[in-house]
């Protein structure tokens, strides 16, 4: 038994229930209402906000590099430093093994250092790309909102109007 998929009947059936969709509104009517230039201004607007939002990006991005080769040549240097300064005249195991923990222990903790510097320094630039983009929304809501309401009292101003020539005839 092969079970086949009807890609055609598919698109057939969500055509029809967009059609259903579309006529429990009335689209023809909301398209004439809608204020186009708002709308492009809106999207301008967003386009420019995502701009910006990739500029922090980039420039956040290029600091945490610069952080990170930072931490890497001081590494290196600390590492340099340490084996210069690797006792080389002890035949002592005991020694040598302390050394080494205590070069370990000292690496360890300024790579936990370095590690939470950058996890600080990806924290800022997440809230601060957050903010841009949750500020952007708020303000597409808010002309949103205002949009919506001139259309409300254009449309009640023409009901009144209606009322009136209505209640003349």
């Amino acid at each position: 038994m092969q079970n086949t998929y009807d890609a055609t009947s598919y698109f057939k059936d969500f055509f029809q229930n967009m059609l259903s969709f579309s006529k429990a509104f009335d689209f023809k009517d909301y398209m004439s209402k809608l204020d186009f230039n708002k709308v492009m201004e809106i999207n301008k607007k967003n386009s420019q906000c995502a701009s910006e939002i990739n500029d922090i990006i980039n420039n956040k991005a290029q600091c945490i590099m610069m952080k990170q080769s930072e931490m890497f040549q001081n590494n290196v240097k600390n590492l340099m430093e340490a084996f210069q300064n690797f006792p080389s005249n002890t035949n002592d195991p005991n020694d040598i093994i302390a050394k080494q923990n205590q070069l370990y222990q000292i690496s360890m903790k300024q790579n936990m250092e370095y590690a939470k510097e950058i996890a600080n320094l990806f924290t800022q630039a997440n809230m601060e790309v957050f903010q841009k983009y949750i500020e952007q929304m708020q303000e597409n809501m808010s002309e949103y909102s205002e949009n919506a309401m001139r259309q409300a009292q254009k449309v009640e101003k023409a009901s009144q109007q209606q009322q009136k020539k209505d209640n003349f005839s």
